[in-house]
């Protein structure tokens, strides 16, 4: 089992009742391929920055799935040709992120993780 992370556009103007059902349909899919979605969230009613399928804002949804590796292709496929979706993305979910390290290096301490340099001095012949 692999995390992936599924983001849908479906077209703006579709009613909740339909949003509702295309969520079910996606957990049904994904049950029946072998895997769970753990997480669903709703991004929301957003304008598009030009038009789809002459649609010209969307609703998205993000979905974190557990599935087989070998099923992922056909997950893929399924939601592409689904004709509610205007947009998809399945990528590899990598894990949670982590926060970068938050401390502020003072600049002498930047000056002292810097490795020394050697330096050249050269002497004036005459």
């Amino acid at each position: 089992m692999r995390q992936y992370e599924l983001t849908t556009v479906l077209a703006g103007d579709i009613t909740d009742a339909q949003q509702k059902k295309f969520t079910d349909k996606l957990e049904k899919l994904v049950g029946s391929l072998g895997g769970n979605v753990e997480k669903t969230d709703f991004w929301g009613k957003k304008t598009l920055a030009y038009s789809i399928k002459k649609s010209t804002s969307g609703v998205y949804y993000s979905l974190s799935v557990n599935l087989p590796e070998d099923q992922a292709s056909v997950l893929n496929r399924e939601v592409e040709l689904d004709e509610e979706v205007l947009r998809h993305l399945l990528v590899v979910s990598e894990g949670k992120l982590q926060a970068p390290n938050s401390k502020k290096q003072t600049k002498e301490e930047r000056i002292e993780e810097q490795p020394k340099r050697e330096r050249k001095t050269t002497k004036k012949t005459k």
